[in-house]
């Protein structure tokens, strides 16, 4: 059976396929690296609370990346006047927060720290508890002197370890509504501990 030979325009041409191929593959990981790279990038909505972690983990400007977050586990940006947690998410690792006398109305940033087993959001701006019902694994929330009027949102959420603590004094909670009081007995009978009096 006679061989094959490749004439030397053949080779050129296999030669230059295997270049386009390897170019075209080269460019398409490069891609993929820039479009993690990019996912990668924290986007804080808040200035204030940028500031307090660019100060934690001493880059003063450029990206900050969730590579760059993730050995924090304890974070205070108490007094920092931030209105924003945005970004706060990334956290992954994150255990503990103090987020005392800010400006912060939205906690719905915390749901997705699974570690997350304290948070202090004494005198704050919410109103809405809701995302505490998505919370798990949480040992004590302190949300005194807040604007908040009704727990009716946690209703029927077991979001709590037996043992944990809510701390609700200083809001603006009807304590003689029957319906909250209903509600926090259950959540009594059910191993979590309510403080709710005062109110304001």
């Amino acid at each position: 059976m006679p061989t094959r030979k490749f004439t030397s325009d053949q080779k050129v041409s296999v030669s230059t396929f295997l270049l386009i191929t390897c170019f075209i593959l080269a460019v398409l990981l490069a891609s993929t690296g820039e479009l993690k790279a990019e996912d990668d990038i924290i986007e804080f909505a808040c200035e204030e609370l940028e500031a307090e972690v660019r100060e934690i983990i001493d880059i003063e400007e450029g990206p900050i990346r969730a590579e760059d977050v993730k050995d924090i586990e304890s974070l205070d940006v108490s007094n920092s006047f931030v209105e924003s947690l945005a970004g706060i998410e990334h956290f992954k690792n994150l255990s503990e927060i103090n987020a005392r006398f800010n400006r912060i109305e939205d906690i719905s940033p915390l749901t997705e720290l699974y570690r997350l087993t304290k948070i202090n959001l004494f005198s704050n701006q919410i109103s809405d508890i809701s995302p505490v019902s998505e919370m798990t694994g949480i040992e004590e929330i302190d949300i005194r002197r807040n604007d908040i009027e009704t727990i009716a949102t946690l209703e029927g959420e077991d979001f709590h370890a037996e043992g944990a603590l809510l701390d609700l004094r200083y809001n603006d909670i009807d304590i003689t509504d029957f319906d909250f009081l209903y509600l926090a007995g259950n959540m009594e009978d059910e191993g979590l501990e309510v403080k709710f009096d005062p109110q304001n």
